[in-house]
């Protein structure tokens, strides 16, 4: 499964519930991730749609290339 091609970088971390601004470390990213998935995850009851979301994100804020939102 591939990530979501429409998905931005302000759409992920509105996703993350992470600032829209400035830098992320790839720790805060990976924080904010597994702490929705702990909550949402399909194994756990969770919606799988939702998870997917959050992968999405999770993808996209990883990517080397991505580079801080001014702000």
């Amino acid at each position: 499964m591939g990530r979501d091609p429409d998905i931005d970088a302000i759409k992920a971390r509105q996703s993350l519930g992470l600032p829209l601004t400035g830098r992320l470390t790839e720790q805060q990213v990976k924080r904010a991730h597994k702490l929705l998935a702990v909550q949402h995850h399909p194994d756990k009851g969770g919606d799988p749609e939702m998870m997917t979301r959050f992968n999405n994100a999770r993808d996209v804020l990883l990517e080397p290339e991505m580079e801080a939102i001014p702000g």
